[in-house]
């Protein structure tokens, strides 16, 4: 039990039985790590909304948003790609064998995938000098990842 706690205690956050449910489906909460040393250790009891992420929040690798009909499921996948399935796939980052490791929703308005050495390797070319904390990623009920800067709708992919 002290070995649980000390994991949970390295991750950032609000950890209650309120907003954990060991199968996120049931909850409107799925995984991701706030900024810490070893985001390995870290990596199981990071919190998202299931259908979108916000400035600075990001998906790793299996980590998936899900449209709240339940239809369309965007997966950054093992092998590199971000995806929108529905019973097929609807569009791609073709950044397979690219090796990235992360899809971080910046402050400077980019969507950005780097590798593990920060290196970038896909970029969905929104960067604007003017920073701002209100951007938000979100897979629609329609099959499309919206990309909305405080409402403002300012990149898309996937299905109408």
């Amino acid at each position: 039990m002290q070995n649980l706690q000390e994991f949970l205690h390295r991750c950032v956050g609000i950890f209650t039985q309120q907003t954990y449910k060991a199968d996120w489906f049931e909850s409107r909460t799925s995984t991701a790590c706030s900024p810490v040393s070893d985001r390995r250790s870290c990596y199981s009891c990071r919190t998202m909304n299931r259908n979108s992420i916000s400035t600075d929040e990001e998906l790793r690798q299996g980590d998936y948003l899900l449209s709240e009909n339940g239809n369309y499921k965007a997966i950054f996948q093992h092998d590199g790609n971000f995806v929108i399935y529905t019973w097929r796939p609807t569009w791609a980052s073709d950044t397979c064998g690219k090796n990235p490791f992360r899809i971080l929703l910046q402050q400077d308005t980019n969507l950005v995938m780097y590798t593990k050495e920060d290196h970038p390797v896909w970029a969905s070319g929104t960067f604007s000098n003017q920073h701002t904390t209100r951007m938000r990623l979100t897979l629609t009920n329609e099959g499309q990842l919206v990309l909305d800067n405080n409402g403002k709708k300012i990149w898309s992919a996937g299905e109408k």
